[in-house]
């Protein structure tokens, strides 16, 4: 899977290729994107939001805003495990081989600086998330982790990382629920 970065103007569809691919998640946008494939059909996905289609090369982009909107998407081919967070919800799998070990652990996650969640482990095949603090958190590879360079988990929610799962993961709160100071907690569980 690749991240891509571009904006999509007002009132126009602006077109962009890709290369051979079938899945696109919305990793971040402000607003709705309708994505038109070159067959006639066409979706309308949110920040989070992913789909698997048939093979595509180019996608066309446009919204409903008046003013251009930065969007990032991953796109990917052939994705069987897929590492995404799809409207609060798990989607995909991480198969479990007979004998993996799985470390569990939990960490307190503030705003006032970036909690290490699990350090760099070369033998690390996957890493789940999971929020269970009353605000979302941004998980990303650096302590500079913030809301447009991480990946936000909301309240409940999981994230499953088995594409750069050995890296170092960290995870910072950039908002707080009415102003308090309570701090979320992220549970870890790592399969090595």
């Amino acid at each position: 899977m690749r991240d891509y970065f571009f904006t999509v103007n007002p009132a126009t569809s602006d077109q962009v290729f890709f290369g051979p691919s079938n899945y696109i998640r919305i990793e971040s946008c402000a607003v709705p994107l309708r994505i038109s494939i070159n067959d006639g059909r066409s979706f309308l996905l949110s920040q989070g939001e992913a789909v698997k289609i048939a093979p595509f090369e180019r996608l066309d982009f446009s919204h409903t805003s008046g003013i251009a909107q930065p969007v990032t998407v991953v796109v990917g081919k052939d994705v069987e495990k897929i590492s995404a967070l799809i409207s609060g919800v798990v989607s995909g799998a991480v198969s479990i081989a007979q004998g993996t070990t799985q470390n569990h652990s939990s960490v307190a996650v503030s705003k006032t600086v970036a909690a290490l969640l699990v350090p760099a482990l070369a033998t690390r095949r996957a890493v789940i998330f999971q929020n269970w603090g009353a605000t979302s958190v941004y998980i990303g590879s650096s302590a500079g982790v913030t809301a447009g360079l991480g990946i936000e988990v909301p309240c409940g929610a999981f994230w499953i990382e088995d594409i750069a799962a050995a890296g170092a993961w960290y995870a910072k709160q950039l908002n707080n629920l009415g102003g308090s100071s309570l701090a979320s907690v992220v549970a870890i569980t790592e399969l090595i």
